[in-house]
């Protein structure tokens, strides 16, 4: 049984209406199915993304297996690319949302591992003090990945809706803080829509602090692309004016007593040579003044605003003058990307353990839009099919 023949089964056991038959929900249907379990560690963690969750129902209720996906897009002559940019914009939405989930995940994480009044540093030979250094630095590395990722979905989704001549696999978050090149081939008001979007996520990138957004891309891509900087773990506050003093006698080394705190650097683009013999500048000035859970939780945040407000400004978009929209299927390249020598190097594996025996699926449980979208994908496999030159 194929993929998607198992999705339809999962389609067809659903309850019918009147208005919907076994490769379809109504609107209301799917605008009213939630997933429990992400409202749950949402509010576990702390996320509350109205403008998000709304969009996301939308889309759904917009999605129809018969219409090759989105209505919206419906002036996409192409019913394929229609299946495939509607199919990116609903993943998209959704891997934006998952995005901040991790983001908060680990943003959490690394509170706990550093803890309310810091750590001191690893006592020699102890593995548990290490570890907790060693996952606390991960957790940094895998928040500001996912800050990016977020920025990168809600990118696609704005290029998608809004139809600006993108390529959009190549979507990143840098877009976000740059108006379209005045040669850019797109109607009036589709600019002046993502224009709008461009200053409003311009305005919350430096609130409340100055380029926080910009800065934090360019950590994200110092910590996935580059080496790593000089990690820094300086003395906690100490005591106020006119407290009490504490002396203590002990053979221990000051750093196993102390309590620290780690930071992050002001200038994550420098390389650490670059940085260290900055002319001018202070040692203090190498790293931010908070610390780094409370830089972290920040950009949390920050994050959480800005694709509110983007879903805000697609909200308010949303079934204005979008059916009248130029659709810029070519310079989306929605095409198959098969021709690459990395990727038909990487086509060669077929995993470590070819004989593992998983049972072969019969059933899945899914949510039922991503049964819809599977379902969708049958179609665009027999329309591909079909076509001459297909093999």
């Amino acid at each position: 049984m194929g993929l998607a023949e198992i999705f339809n089964v999962a389609l067809q056991q659903r309850p019918r209406c009147a208005t919907c038959d076994a490769y379809r929900m109504s609107g209301e249907e799917r605008g009213g199915e939630a997933d429990p379990g992400a409202e749950l560690v949402a509010r576990e963690l702390g996320l509350a993304t109205p403008n998000l969750d709304c969009l996301e129902s939308r889309l759904s209720a917009d999605y129809h297996v018969d219409d090759w996906g989105l209505r919206v897009f419906g002036g996409v002559a192409d019913e394929v690319a229609r299946a495939v940019a509607s199919d990116l914009v609903v993943s998209s939405v959704l891997g934006a949302k998952v995005a901040l989930r991790d983001v908060a995940l680990r943003q959490r994480q690394h509170a706990d591992l550093v803890g309310p009044n810091g750590r001191t540093m690893p006592r020699p030979g102890v593995l548990d003090d290490y570890m907790v250094l060693v996952e606390s630095e991960a957790c940094i590395t895998d928040c500001l990945r996912a800050i990016g990722t977020a920025l990168d979905c809600i990118v696609a989704v704005s290029v998608l809706l809004i139809g600006v001549p993108k390529e959009v696999q190549r979507a990143e978050g840098s877009w976000l803080l740059a108006s379209l090149d005045a040669k850019a081939q797109i109607p009036t008001d589709q600019r002046a829509a993502w224009n709008i979007v461009v200053r409003d996520v311009s305005a919350e990138g430096d609130r409340p602090a100055k380029g926080w957004l910009a800065w934090a891309l360019e950590t994200r891509n110092a910590v996935i692309h580059r080496a790593p900087l000089l990690h820094v773990w300086l003395n906690r506050p100490g005591r106020r004016p006119g407290g009490r003093q504490l002396f203590v006698r002990t053979a221990e080394q000051p750093a196993h007593l102390m309590r620290m705190e780690p930071h992050m650097r002001r200038e994550p683009w420098l390389p650490d040579m670059h940085a260290l013999s900055e002319a001018g500048l202070a040692a203090a000035d190498l790293w931010l003044p908070e610390p780094t859970q409370n830089t972290l939780g920040h950009l949390k945040n920050g994050a959480v605003r800005v694709l509110e407000c983007v879903a805000n400004d697609l909200l308010e978009l949303w079934g204005t003058s979008m059916p009248a929209f130029s659709w810029p299927v070519d310079a989306w390249k929605l095409e198959r990307r098969d021709h690459s020598r990395r990727v038909q190097l990487a086509a060669q594996f077929e995993g470590f353990e070819q004989n593992y025996p998983t049972p072969p699926p019969s059933t899945m449980h899914a949510h039922p839009h991503t049964s819809a979208r599977a379902v969708l994908s049958d179609g665009v496999r027999a329309r591909q099919a079909s076509q001459p030159g297909s093999t």
